[in-house]
């Protein structure tokens, strides 16, 4: 199993096996009963549920199967104490209970909606059931709760770093429905929604004051069967929303939850008397990480087969670089939001005058002791501020310490990173490129954002004239 992230224990974990070829040769089962999914603990061995995917089948060429690791796996580990063995004609009934595999999980098969999992929304005139192993959102939309949704939410609350799986259709609807539903399947409305209403180019969207626009989505149609849909939202903020395994859209810089996952539907006409029928199924919440991980056979060993699993972490880091419209770390932005992840205009500057600007920096890494962010500029000579019509003018480096007053003149830097700890309202010279400084630094897998902020302060007797230098950052992970 290969992964470019840290594995919680309880990660649910899909594997694909031609279970036809298997069933053809006289090696398994036509039922999957003897499929089963073992783990050695060190002393013992311990079967495990698992579960076949909603959208696969038994006696297929790409059956999936979904389970459940019993243990953490570290970054760029591997975990070979997982087995599959198959081949026993008189298999009984298999575990197979999803609440063991997915932290969450309704097949909607127990007749009635299960109250320890789900809460419902049905406004008047709209009944929410679980009717023939599916849940079911239909009636005639009413005048004054029209634009209400209708359908399920978790009694438990999510946050980041999970995912959901559902599956839906619109059995029926009338005519004006079809032109205007919204739909949740899985994130809140704040996050990613389907709108009908919209251009299929632009119909996942939020609502923000309005409805604003994200990506595409494929759900269009007065009637359709079935739709595998699957939305996320990372630990670092990334909402994604995708169709039958085709990801369609994302949001960036969120401020995750906590909210319930949910799943509804409303035709959102006013007036009411819209009338639709739509389903959903196989509502799954499990954990997720970024960079998903992948799970490998190796060879058949013993008169059943057995064949074991490699769960491998693969090394992953990346740095983004975003402007920032706000302080850091006691300096006070000055130029505001015109700062982005290229330039810092820190503008016109009045003799005796001071500015400052920021960036953010995302870093995101799976390394097991961690990671650095250095700074550094460019120029090869120190100061590193630069006149770029009389490159023998040159803005003073700042000392280390508090930030200098107006009128003293200077340029350098102030970081928030906790891995720093720099003292707020102090600044740094920014080295040149012979050396670097530390501006962000973690001791283990991280994914955290910090700002770097820069000043420049003028004297009086500050040369006239365009001064200019190039940042440079580097990340360093120490895997």
């Amino acid at each position: 199993m290969a992964a470019a992230d840290a594995l919680a224990s309880g990660y649910s974990l899909s594997l694909t096996i031609p279970h036809a070829t298997y069933v053809s040769a006289g090696d398994s089962l036509a039922s999957g009963n003897d499929v089963r999914v073992v783990r050695w603990n060190g002393s013992a061995w311990a079967e495990l549920d698992r579960v076949v995917d909603s959208g696969s089948s038994w006696n297929s060429a790409s059956t999936t199967i979904w389970f459940r690791t019993q243990a953490a796996i570290s970054a760029s580990a591997t975990d070979t104490s997982y087995w599959l063995y198959y081949g026993n004609s008189s298999a009984g009934t298999p575990p197979a209970n999803g609440d063991n595999v997915f932290d969450l999980y309704d097949d909607f098969s127990a007749g009635s909606i299960n109250g320890s999992k789900w809460n419902v929304w049905s406004p008047a005139g709209i009944s929410v059931t679980s009717t023939g192993g599916e849940l079911k959102i239909s009636g005639t939309t009413q005048s004054g709760s029209e634009y209400n949704p209708a359908g399920i939410y978790s009694t438990v609350d999510y946050t980041s770093g999970f995912a959901v799986e559902s599956r839906f259709r619109i059995v029926s609807e009338s005519t004006t429905a079809q032109a205007d539903w919204k739909a949740n399947f899985g994130l809140d409305a704040s996050y990613l929604m389907v709108n009908s209403q919209a251009s299929a180019t632009k119909r996942t969207q939020y609502y923000s004051a309005g409805w604003q626009d994200v990506g595409p989505s494929t759900l269009n149609g007065q009637t359709f069967g079935y739709q595998r849909v699957s939305e996320s939202m990372s630990t670092a903020g990334v909402a994604r929303h995708s169709e039958n395994g085709v990801f369609q859209s994302q949001r960036t810089g969120l401020t995750p939850g906590p909210y319930a996952a949910q799943f509804s539907f409303n035709p959102d006409v006013g007036g009411g008397g819209e009338t639709s029928d739509v389903r959903f199924d196989d509502v799954a919440v499990r954990k997720y990480v970024a960079n998903e991980p992948t799970t490998t056979l190796g060879g058949v060993d013993g008169a059943e087969a057995q064949v074991p699993m490699t769960i491998t972490i693969a090394p992953a880091m990346t740095l983004t670089v975003g402007g920032k419209n706000g302080n850091c770390n006691g300096l006070t932005n000055t130029i505001g939001a015109t700062a982005t992840a290229t330039t810092i205009p820190l503008s016109h500057l009045s003799p005796t005058s001071q500015v400052v600007g920021a960036q953010d920096l995302t870093l995101s890494t799976n390394a097991a002791n961690g990671a650095t962010v250095r700074l550094r500029s460019n120029s090869t000579t120190s100061p590193v501020m630069t006149n770029t019509v009389n490159s023998s003018f040159h803005v003073a480096d700042a000392t280390a310490g508090p930030l200098p007053s107006a009128g003293t003149e200077a340029f350098g830097f102030t970081t928030s990173d906790v891995g720093i700890a720099m003292t707020s309202g102090n600044v740094a010279p920014v080295p040149n490129s012979s050396s670097s400084t530390n501006v962000m630094s973690a001791t283990g897998p991280v994914s955290r954002t910090s700002c770097v902020a820069f000043f420049g302060s003028m004297a009086s007797t500050t040369p006239a004239g365009p001064y200019q230098t190039v940042i440079v950052y580097t990340a360093v992970p120490s895997f």
